[in-house]
């Protein structure tokens, strides 16, 4: 289990490096691309779009290759497309490479998710939130190697490819370490519920909502920054860097305060600090204000996702990863929605009134809270993880 949790949490770490290290650079994309918010909008529904695609491929793949082989796969595909991305000199080649890179995304995501139930699942302790958090965290040194390469001048394409060559040797070397995937015993009492069940409607909503408010910091965040605020382009890359940093720390120590006070009141709190932190940043409209606003939405919404998945980790048994590859595939569709909305929103109101949106999707997280308790709790009985974490 040791090997399997190491293997594990390097395939977050490959996740989150790449994903860490393209939205920083999108403003320099954006600029020698020759775009504006609303065809980079048009861009970024590509990535989305290939998200969302991965996502529901990764049942099918599940079913037939595993998990394990889903991610090793999706992992050296995802190294090779990064530094595609920074060649395009125009919207056509750039949402293609976008497209391919969002595909390989999807697919590891929730193969690397399942990864991380499974090993909920076989040693009966909460992890989700804690390889959430390395993502998170490990987005925030990607962040800052991007920073620092922006202010140092270095390009696009040598800084993408510096990365990808080193992460593709991380994936090559751990992959063999993640686990076999093993269907869950299902008796009379635990048979799993219907595919689309309410539980998954709900959680999958809770995921949409997520999704958006996090890829408003993750797509947006620095042309923000850059282009409405006027900031430099190495404090504009910083604001995911923030992000992702308050997001890592929520979620070190999510697994724990789940168990002491419940998923419901942390999903709910978190939320509601997001959304609160967010809007205020965006009134007061400086710099500085932006950062702070940023990195409480990472704080806050930080617990949201891991304990969704953790939750729909309960939601079906077998190899495709049942209620995860489910709840992903609805949660993507606010990848899909975001950019473009967020982007035409920018077009007709501006930048800063479009992020008034990730704000109010929050409050509605803060009100589908219950469903994170209550799916969990009801899909567990009978497990080894659902006992242990009852007593816990």
């Amino acid at each position: 289990m040791r090997r399997g949790r190491r293997s594990t949490a390097a395939t977050f770490v490959v996740h989150a490096a790449l994903t860490g290290t393209l939205a920083p650079r999108l403003p320099a994309i954006k600029s020698g691309a020759g775009l504006d918010d609303g065809q980079l909008g048009l861009a970024l529904v590509a990535l989305a779009g290939g998200l969302l695609l991965g996502t529901l491929c990764a049942g099918p793949c599940g079913q037939r290759f595993g998990s394990r082989a889903s991610a090793r796969a999706a992992a050296l595909v995802l190294c090779a497309a990064l530094p595609l991305v920074a060649l395009p000199s125009s919207l056509a080649p750039l949402a293609v490479g976008l497209g391919v890179l969002g595909l390989a995304a999807g697919l590891l995501d929730v193969s690397m998710n399942v990864q991380a139930a499974e090993v909920e699942r076989r040693s009966g302790h909460r992890v989700m939130s804690g390889l959430h958090g390395l993502w998170s965290l490990t987005g925030m040194a990607a962040a800052g190697v991007a920073a620092a390469a922006a202010a140092a001048g270095a390009g696009p394409l040598a800084h993408f490819t510096v990365v990808a060559v080193a992460l593709a040797v991380l994936a090559a070397v751990t992959g063999p370490g993640l686990q076999p995937d093993a269907a869950r015993e299902a008796t009379a009492q635990e048979a799993p519920p219907p595919a689309w069940s309410p539980a998954v409607a709900v959680l999958g909503a809770i995921g949409f909502c997520a999704f958006v408010s996090e890829g408003s910091a993750g797509d947006w965040s620095a042309v923000y920054l850059r282009d409405t605020l006027a900031s430099s382009e190495a404090l504009a890359a910083a604001g995911f860097g923030l992000f992702s940093g308050s997001m890592g720390l929520a979620r070190l120590g999510a697994d724990r305060l789940a168990e002491r006070v419940g998923p419901v009141l942390v999903v709910r709190a978190g939320a509601l600090i997001a959304g609160v932190g967010l809007a205020t940043a965006l009134l007061v409209h400086r710099p500085a204000a932006a950062l702070a606003g940023f990195a409480v939405l990472g704080f806050g919404l930080g617990p949201v996702v891991p304990l969704a998945f953790s939750a729909a980790g309960a939601l079906g048994a077998g190899r495709d990863g049942g209620g995860i590859a489910r709840v992903a595939a609805v949660a993507y569709v606010g990848s899909v929605a975001g950019p473009a909305v967020i982007g035409g929103l920018a077009q007709e109101l501006g930048l800063r009134s479009a992020l008034l949106l990730p704000a109010a999707l929050a409050g509605a997280v803060a009100i589908m809270a219950p469903r994170v308790g209550g799916a969990q709790t009801s899909t567990t009985t009978g497990s080894t993880i659902g006992r242990r974490l009852r007593r816990s």
